[in-house]
């Protein structure tokens, strides 16, 4: 089972880069971006709370999205403005279970 699934998790990973390569075109520094925004993800989404991902995701998606048609230089800004939100206002996560 530990083999098919992680069989079934460098598929999905490899796929994804197939995908989204041609999409996002490829460019010194892209690691760091998307481990950047991948850690953004886990930590504000509440760590192994796959529902609290999936809503910081669309909220992050929403408001890069509306940085870039409001505020193209600082679209990169409005990403790490809703972490810094969120984690004021919750610092456990948006679904992570508090101490």
């Amino acid at each position: 089972m530990f083999t098919l699934v992680f069989c079934f998790g460098a598929f999905l990973a490899g796929f994804g880069g197939f995908v989204g390569a041609p999409i996002l075109g490829l460019h010194i520094g892209l690691d760091v971006e998307i481990i950047m925004l991948a850690l953004a993800v886990v930590i504000v989404g509440g760590i192994g709370s796959l529902p609290g991902c999936l809503a910081i995701c669309l909220l992050l998606g929403l408001s890069n999205t509306l940085g870039k048609v409001l505020w193209p230089s600082y679209a990169s800004l409005t990403i790490y403005l809703v972490v810094v939100i969120v984690l004021l206002v919750k610092p456990s996560g948006l679904f992570g279970k508090g101490n």
